[in-house]
């Protein structure tokens, strides 16, 4: 009695309907069909922006304008009017080209990532595939997790802000709007993945349950 107590205290909660009384099969189809459209814009713009900026990078232009940035960055805070070596200079701008290269692919293997999820759940809903819906979740429950890490992270770092020993009297209403308009933010973007993940969730469990019940039912004749 005491493991399946545990149990049920442990599954995860389950919902009955989905915004203004709407079923959990529309619900998860809204979801669905929004993220889709909002993973094919960021496909489209990783896309876009690696073939058209991509192969910038490696222009002469593009590496003497770098150059120049880093050189004003560099007088600007530790060595003030100090001639930078060439051979230096070369070596931050090869950093600098490595490093938004690596983040613009990981952000568009992320995007197609995404949009097939999203694909896959829509695919799932239509044809009432439950298994079709595990890549979704398991992204969802991703961003669920870092939503809820990085609200804490930001409550733990609200003391710091407000009173810390680089804060200023007078810019302490301005930072106190600040920080209440991000924690309704933060909150908010936690809110919404939890329940869009609980909206799936449901619909996932309701096409198990009901697989399975035909399954018996048919067993049984």
């Amino acid at each position: 009695m005491g493991e399946e107590r545990l149990k049920n205290k442990m599954r995860i909660p389950m919902l009955k309907s989905f915004v203004c009384g709407c079923s959990i099969r529309t619900g998860s189809l809204v979801i669905g069909w929004f993220h889709l459209v909002s993973s094919l814009f960021a496909v489209l713009a990783s896309t876009c922006f690696g073939v058209v900026m991509i192969p910038r990078l490696g222009l002469n232009e593009t590496r003497e304008n770098l150059k120049e940035y880093i050189e004003q960055f560099w007088n600007q805070t530790e060595y003030p009017n100090a001639t930078i070596p060439d051979t230096t200079l070369d070596q931050e701008v090869d950093a600098i080209i490595l490093i938004v290269k690596s983040l613009w692919l990981i952000v568009i293997v992320f995007a197609y990532i995404n949009f097939a999820a999203n694909v896959s759940l829509l695919v799932g809903i239509y044809k009432r595939m439950r298994m079709c819906h595990i890549p979704w979740l398991i992204l969802a429950a991703k961003n669920v997790i870092f939503a809820l890490i990085s609200l804490i992270i930001w409550f733990l770092y609200i003391p710091v802000l407000l009173f810390g020993r680089y804060s200023h009297p007078v810019n302490l209403v301005n930072e106190f709007y600040v920080v209440v308009g991000y924690t309704f933010f933060m909150i908010l973007n936690s809110t919404v993945w939890i329940y869009t993940f609980l909206t799936v969730f449901t619909h996932y469990r309701e096409l198990s349950y009901h697989q399975s019940h035909v399954s018996n039912n048919f067993q049984k004749l």
